[in-house]
């Protein structure tokens, strides 16, 4: 922002009058603009400060490379779509219940009773696979372009907001005290003890879920939402303070400014997602979400199949290749922050585009990465659990040889 521009809201503030400089002082040489330096110095402040200043340099000013494609406009996807979760999520929890008695039937009530309840319920558990999918894609960009390396301290923000936006999922995937989600929640909160049995105590206020497990979960889901929208405000200020990788994954001098150009992307996209978002709600063409959710708790009668929300498959299906619980909790662990772990990793070139090792080795690591999700939500049969278990080996193997492959001098 020049200093004309400075001087024209110093002009809207102050008109011309007294105490003002005279002709040979002013900082232009329309007598209309003319201001003292104390108010000038006291506009500039003010602007210097401000949270306006901020949009304008995140969201005006900022130098973009060129020659960026759509697929960078998840992380503007993902921030949108987070901020909706939230306020869908107050909403909602205006009218909600915090008891094993009267929760499912207050999701009921929110469906059939509140004025456009249905539409923010369907909105908020919808938009939370949304959320999931572009992260992803997110993360598989910044592996495939070696962003990774390029940007550390970006990647290990992103992989702990993805954390941030798993825990947040898994226990608003319990509020509902649906049939499916009180057997999930069972099943995960029961590998807390593995850690130390004191955790699952302390966390669920009893040994098993009850009245207390909702209320603390309900607030736990209120705080970590808000962390994580707050992780993404730090994701976008670093990325913008180091700008953004590109397809090249080489520095580039050609830029250009985030408005109108690169904006006008991300709303593009933007207007699909509302698109199929609303298509999602009102006439669903994908299942997200299990059938036997939609019914209530039995805690005597287990489900013939306990399968979470499609998102927590591929971390499902390492706790079902490994029968030992505690190796099983170990290798997750292991594998998460194996992912986190290649931000640490220095390059001495940023070109891999066409460095085909590389290539070939992130999209058969992205291979997988699918596989074991699909493995996850097939019946915890002797064939899926082995190709589950050689999955697994070829993902970790593959995960450890990103790092050595961009050691090689370009």
């Amino acid at each position: 922002m020049g200093i004309n521009t400075k001087v024209f809201f110093a002009w809207r503030l102050f008109p011309k009058g007294t105490n003002t400089l005279s002709n040979t002082n002013t900082l232009s040489n329309t007598p209309a603009y003319s201001i003292s330096l104390s108010q000038l110095y006291i506009i500039n402040n003010i602007y210097k400060y401000s949270t306006f200043h901020l949009l304008l340099s995140h969201l005006y000013f900022y130098p973009s490379p060129l020659n960026i494609n759509f697929i960078w406009n998840n992380g503007f996807l993902i921030a949108i779509i987070t901020s909706n979760q939230i306020i869908t999520g107050i909403l909602l929890a205006g009218n909600y219940t915090p008891e094993i008695t009267f929760s499912y039937y207050s999701v009921k009530h929110m469906l059939r009773e509140v004025f456009n309840g249905c539409s923010m319920s369907y909105m908020h558990s919808n938009s939370s696979s949304y959320i999931f999918a572009f992260t992803f894609i997110h993360i598989y960009r910044a592996i495939y372009y070696n962003s990774c390396s390029y940007l550390p301290f970006i990647w290990l923000s992103g992989i702990l907001n993805l954390n941030f936006f798993t825990s947040t999922s898994f226990i608003g995937y319990l509020l509902p005290w649906g049939e499916m989600s009180f057997w999930g929640a069972t099943v995960i909160t029961s590998l807390l003890g593995v850690i130390n049995p004191s955790i699952l105590e302390y966390l669920s206020g009893a040994y098993f879920l009850s009245d207390r497990t909702l209320k603390r979960f309900l607030v736990i889901h209120f705080t970590i939402a808000f962390i994580s929208f707050g992780i993404i405000f730090i994701h976008l200020f670093s990325l913008h303070h180091q700008t953004s990788n590109n397809p090249s994954s080489a520095s580039t001098n050609n830029k250009i400014a985030f408005f109108p150009f690169q904006l006008s992307k991300d709303n593009f996209g933007l207007i699909i997602i509302i698109l199929l978002l609303i298509l999602q709600i009102f006439h669903p063409f994908i299942i997200l979400s299990h059938a036997d959710n939609g019914s209530t708790v039995n805690g005597i009668l287990t489900p013939l199949h306990i399968l979470p929300e499609w998102y927590f498959l591929t971390y499902y299906t390492l706790l079902k290749a490994i029968p030992n619980k505690n190796t099983g909790i170990i290798i997750l662990l292991n594998y998460m922050l194996q992912v986190q772990a290649l931000g640490e990793f220095k390059i001495r070139s940023n070109v891999i585009l066409y460095h085909y090792p590389y290539t070939i080795n992130s999209m058969s690591y992205n291979s997988s990465f699918i596989l074991l999700l699909l493995l996850g939500s097939q019946l915890p049969e002797e064939k899926f659990i082995v190709y589950g278990r050689i999955y697994l080996q070829l993902s970790i193997y593959l995960l450890a040889l990103i790092p050595s492959l961009h050691h090689r001098k370009l």
